[in-house]
């Protein structure tokens, strides 16, 4: 199941097209592995301008068909918890800097391999934005349930404030260079 809502209608007057796509991956049903999908929700409810917010159970199909001439492409995404990187932390992964560590990770992690796989897709046919940013939400329990963890349902809000804090700086640094 995907869901779309893209404001055209919000698009700076500098561009005319959205130039930042936010992807929230995830499956519903399977507590925090739905943390990508209720961060898209959240941002829906008052997206930034110029902005397409899309929530995805399907990212290797979705994604590769959304990213074309788009300037920045911001996925958010359930994690296994990992050293350093305990149950409700998340941290920001730029994907270009990145990828052999996510395609290294995705090889024992079936659960990252769709978004994985998703942006190489989109990479090999050349409509990779040049900004990729991954949020990455470590999840306590994808085990069946509506519910989410409480450490991974405290931290949504942060990460979805964060994104449009991102979006912001992204915007003016492109401002600045353009000027």
């Amino acid at each position: 199941m995907t869901w779309t809502h893209s404001h055209p209608e919000k698009a700076s007057h500098a561009c005319s097209t959205p130039d930042v796509v936010i992807v929230g991956c995830g499956r519903w049903l399977r507590r925090d592995d739905q943390a990508g999908l209720i961060a898209a929700q959240m941002i829906e409810k008052s997206p930034p301008s110029g902005c397409v917010v899309v929530g995805t159970e399907a990212p290797t199909t979705d994604i590769p068909n959304l990213v074309e001439n788009v300037q920045l492409l911001i996925i958010v995404d359930a994690a296994r918890s990992a050293e350093g990187h305990p149950p409700g932390t998340w941290q920001r992964m730029d994907y270009w800097t990145h990828k052999d560590h996510l395609a290294q990770r995705c090889r024992t992690d079936t659960h990252t391999l769709s978004v994985d796989l998703a942006l190489r897709i989109a990479e090999e046919m050349g409509m990779l934005p040049p900004n990729v940013w991954i949020y990455a939400v470590t999840a306590e329990d994808c085990g069946y349930g509506e519910e989410l963890s409480p450490v991974v349902a405290r931290v949504i809000p942060e990460v979805t404030a964060q994104i449009e804090s991102d979006i912001s700086e992204f915007r003016a640094g492109r401002e600045v260079c353009h000027a």
